[in-house]
């Protein structure tokens, strides 16, 4: 039964518009005057929560103080007796709720009007089971608060697209943005007020709500300041049963997308993670002849030692987006008359869409694409490379089919979402 329950939290419990628009021509939004900026209270999106699930059709949720309490997972005490009957108090006074009468005691049942809670736009549905994984992470209800608004933060940020359908990679054919959200940590401090914030997105990786990753970049020319991208979130979606597979697609894509834009926006991007030595005996002889040095011994035989072990490892090769490459002359047979001809090496996708280096791996260059001049790569409004304007119909075709019967996408009915 509770797979079925759900609320469409308003996202104006941390964010709400401010009326003007950024660089990018897309709104702006502020902190102030949010819910949570209002109320300096952790506990409003299980609040809010709590309140719109046991909202009948009209619009009215009754309920008791101390039944609200234990809904949120706490234990009916003096203490959050007062401090609850106090939070709603409070939201009254700032019109969010409406309740019947002003004087009641914890086992009063009252009835709280929820209208100004309930918005057509601007929510972000959080269910049940979501509810649930996130309590199941820890007993503590401040680090519940806090993992609810940082993931009730990520999900309200990530684009939503109206057909949820086309994921991944699936999208991208489509020319949809996928969904996912390139912000720092400090855009997510400035909304939920976490500072820890690295704590609790790795927590709520760990326990598969939502997945991040992000790549290394630098301003053209300036190799030496090379840092980390902003990271890339998505959320796994319920209706998917959480599938890690299609949540893998979904980031790898707007992973890519984001690349995309950092190369308009002036930035060099680096296909993998800066070389990090790992090796255990390295780090251990390290160790030692720094512990030795402090000590004042004589540290020229290990440092010796440590030089061998050094020159043992091969540091991983950056790899740097390169622009394509003239196709090499090979040696083949013509059909039919067993002539050997000399022509271009047929031109992989990789060297036309070199930014998609993900989309095709070794294992799918199967195509036969004979090309002779790269054409010109074009850029929609969103920073997509359009494949059209690289590829022909067939070629595409061919592509996305073996792309998707591989990965058993191809042929797929329209998925509907219902809670």
């Amino acid at each position: 039964m509770k797979e079925n329950v759900f609320a469409n939290i308003p996202n104006f419990i941390l964010s709400v518009p401010t009326g003007n628009e950024t660089l990018g021509g897309k709104r702006e939004f502020t902190n102030k005057g949010s819910m949570f900026d209002l109320t300096k209270d952790d506990r409003i999106i299980k609040v809010t929560y709590e309140l719109l699930v046991g909202t009948n059709f009209r619009e009215i949720c009754k309920t008791s103080t101390n039944d609200l309490i234990e809904m949120c997972k706490y234990p009916v005490s003096k203490y959050n007796q007062k401090s609850f009957r106090d939070l709603l108090l409070l939201l009254q006074d700032k019109d969010y709720i409406e309740i019947d009468k002003n004087d009641f005691s914890p086992k009063d049942i009252i009835s709280i009007d929820t209208e100004n809670l309930i918005v057509a736009n601007g929510f972000t549905t959080i269910t049940q089971i979501e509810m649930d994984m996130i309590d199941n992470i820890t007993s503590d209800n401040r680090e519940r608060n806090t993992l609810l608004k940082c993931y009730f933060f990520i999900k309200c940020m990530v684009h939503k697209r109206e057909d949820n359908t086309h994921k991944g990679l699936y999208a991208l054919e489509f020319g949809e943005p996928v969904q996912t959200i390139a912000m720092d940590y400090k855009y997510i401090n400035k909304f939920t007020g976490i500072n820890d914030i690295t704590k609790f997105i790795k927590l709520l990786k760990e326990h598969k709500l939502i997945d991040y990753d992000n790549f290394l970049k630098y301003p053209i020319g300036q190799p030496e300041r090379k840092q980390d991208a902003s990271n890339v979130y998505v959320v796994c979606e319920r209706e998917d049963n959480f599938n890690m597979e299609l949540v893998k697609d979904e980031l790898r894509a707007g992973i890519n997308q984001y690349k995309v834009q950092m190369q308009k926006d002036g930035w060099v991007v680096c296909k993998e993670k800066e070389y990090k030595n790992n090796d255990k005996n390295a780090n251990g002889t390290k160790g030692k002849v720094k512990q030795m040095k402090n000590a004042g011994k004589d540290t020229e035989e290990l440092e010796s030692k440590m030089k061998v072990i050094e020159e043992q490892i091969v540091p991983q090769e950056e790899s740097i987006i390169e622009p394509p490459k003239e196709p090499r002359i090979i040696k083949t047979k013509r059909k039919g008359t067993g002539n050997i001809v000399k022509k271009p090496e047929p031109i992989r996708p990789a060297d036309a869409v070199n930014s998609w280096d993900y989309m095709f791996a070794e294992d799918t260059y199967k195509m036969d694409v004979p090309k002779i001049d790269l054409p010109e790569i074009e850029y929609d409004d969103r920073g997509q490379v359009i494949l059209e304007s690289v590829l022909s119909k067939e070629e595409l075709d061919a592509y996305y089919k073996e792309q998707f019967e591989q990965n058993g996408y191809w042929g797929e009915q329209p998925r509907s979402i219902g809670f």
